[in-house]
């Protein structure tokens, strides 16, 4: 494995005076506005909530949060290239991401039976409704919704279920309307006009610290899905190709480790204990969730709302990780912020901030290019135009790939037990305190730069 000094060598680093003051403008034009997800409109009132209030999450929640991401990720690489994985879309300052799109969006959840089509509207209307925003997003009326579970052999199993939906428009219009209420909300601090939540009563963690203020006669949510299906149905054809394609998956001869996300390649050894230990050992103390930062979320606006094409995912052409690639302009973007009154200068900001640029550094290899772009927003600036900062970085050619895919060889054999956790890099400082692994990962003394406390 490459050291530390050695990896970050020779990076070059600019600042990009230019295209500053382009994102700039288009900071002030936006400014207000933020982007809304998708499962934000699902239940805004407890979206308002975890932008605000944050609440930690207990162990078990934690568990099964991790558990549906990894049997998403191996679903995903088993039935579909990277490039039809995880599409991130936006419209109208919405932003989705759609599990798999490949001839229709389709959702996956993880489920513990398969109900009839008939019952779904009331079993599972929350899928169907997230379902239908996506299909209003990408202007396709047609769709799926694949519930996942493990069966007993602990095999992947999926069943699909057909949607046809008729007119997208009221779809789209009760979308926006839903991002203005929440919108409104966030911008008043006063959730008192949006519906009632759906996990009131059912283990609503803001209604059970006594942060929520719900009464229970809040209007419910109307719902979108519900009166635009035209067709719902049990998909058997769709089914057994989902079953054939996940039954007959095999690696590649000679397959290399991979990993699926970028974060696995800059806190190896957090994953490897995700991975042996669970996300949440016995005794650690709940995570405080980051929550939603707004400067991060807005300068996602900023380089999202251009025209179409000019920000994309790209999917990964390297093959130790399936995660796609943000780009903006046909380059590798980062987005960080920074709580820090005093920013280092370029040549200072390598060193002082090494994980900003591993991390960069690996999305760029991941699509086989040496040139990567870092937009850095400064939460603490004295002047609005020092709020933001970009970057242009050259990479060696080469280096960060041969380390990554190290990495993802090594990460691979310590989950494996072929070689011991403390063989991959430590975590940095900052993290120590929210880590549930810090009674014996090893990292507690570790730090890998000093210049943010809170990454985003």
């Amino acid at each position: 494995m490459s050291s530390s000094g050695s990896l970050f060598a020779e990076i070059r680093l600019r600042r990009d005076d230019a295209l500053e003051g382009e994102l700039r403008a288009r900071s002030r034009s936006l400014e207000g506005r933020r982007s809304i997800w998708v499962t934000d409109l699902l239940d805004p009132r407890a979206a308002y909530y975890r932008a605000v209030h944050p609440q930690p999450v207990p162990p078990s929640r934690r568990e099964a949060m991790e558990l549906g991401r990894r049997l998403h990720a191996q679903f995903g690489r088993r039935v579909a290239g990277p490039a039809f994985r995880e599409v991130r879309v936006h419209r109208d300052g919405i932003v989705g991401q759609i599990d798999l799109d490949e001839e229709d969006p389709a959702e996956v959840k993880t489920a513990a039976d398969f109900p009839p089509a008939a019952e779904l509207p009331t079993k599972r209307p929350s899928n169907l409704e997230q379902l239908a925003m996506y299909c209003a997003l990408v202007d396709r009326p047609k769709g799926h919704l694949i519930l996942l579970r493990n069966d007993a052999s602990g095999n992947l199993d999926p069943w699909a279920y057909r949607l046809r939906l008729g007119e997208l428009a009221p779809i789209r219009t009760e979308m926006l309307r839903r991002a203005g209420v929440l919108l409104s909300a966030l911008e008043h601090g006063d959730p008192s006009g949006l519906p009632r939540c759906t996990w009131r009563d059912r283990g609503c963690e803001f209604q059970g610290s006594g942060i929520c203020a719900c009464r229970g006669d809040e209007r419910l949510l109307e719902e979108v899905a519900r009166a635009a299906i035209t067709e719902l149905a049990e998909d058997p054809a769709e089914t057994e190709r989902l079953r054939g394609q996940v039954a007959n998956y095999r690696p590649p001869e000679g397959e290399a480790p991979s990993v699926d996300r970028f974060s696995d390649l800059v806190y190896p050894r957090r994953a490897c204990f995700q991975a042996t230990r669970g996300p949440a050992p016995e005794g650690a103390p709940p995570e405080l969730p980051l929550g939603r930062d707004d400067l991060y979320g807005h300068l996602s606006l900023v380089l999202d709302s251009g025209p179409l094409g000019e920000s994309v995912r790209t999917p990964p052409t390297e093959p130790w990780v399936q995660e796609s690639v943000a780009c903006f302009r046909g380059v590798p973007a980062l987005i960080k912020v920074s709580r820090a009154r005093v920013v280092p200068g370029p040549d200072e900001l390598v060193q002082a901030q090494p994980l900003y640029f591993s991390d960069l550094g690996f999305r760029t290899a991941a699509i086989a290019g040496t040139d990567g772009m870092l937009v850095l927003g400064i939460a603490n600036a004295s002047r609005p135009e020092e709020s933001l900062r970009v970057y242009r970085v050259q990479f060696p050619e080469t280096r960060f790939a041969a380390e990554a895919a190290d990495r993802a060889r090594r990460l691979a054999a310590c989950i494996g037990g072929v070689e011991p956790p403390s063989s991959l890099p430590p975590c940095p400082r900052w993290m120590f305190d929210r880590c549930p692994y810090r009674a014996f990962c090893g990292c507690g003394a570790a730090s890998s730069g000093t210049f943010a406390r809170r990454q985003r």
